[in-house]
C-alpha cells in the first residue's frame, strides 16, 4: 500500500506556512515586477502595447497560479 503524507506534521506545516506567507506572494510580486502579468492585460486588449519578454514568460504566471492553487487546497 502507498504511504500517506501528512502536511500537518512538524516538518511540512512549517513549509506550508512559509509558502502561504512568503513564497507565493513573492512569486506574484515577481510576475508583476517583470511585466509578466501586464502581458496578459495586453493580450486581452486591456492595456496598450505588445507582448514583451520571452515567449515562455506566460508559463511562469501559470506555474505561480498552480502553486497558489495547491496551497489553497491544503
Amino acid at each position: 500500500p502507498l504511504s500517506t503524507i501528512r502536511l500537518t506534521d512538524a516538518f511540512w506545516s512549517r513549509r506550508v506556512k512559509l509558502n502561504h506567507e512568503v513564497t507565493i506572494p513573492y512569486l506574484f510580486k515577481q510576475c508583476e515586477k517583470t511585466g509578466r502579468l501586464e502581458n496578459f492585460l495586453k493580450a486581452a486588449k486591456r492595456s496598450p502595447g505588445y507582448f514583451q519578454g520571452n515567449a515562455f514568460d506566460d508559463s511562469d504566471v501559470f506555474k505561480t497560479i498552480e502553486a497558489a492553487s495547491y496551497m489553497l487546497s491544503i
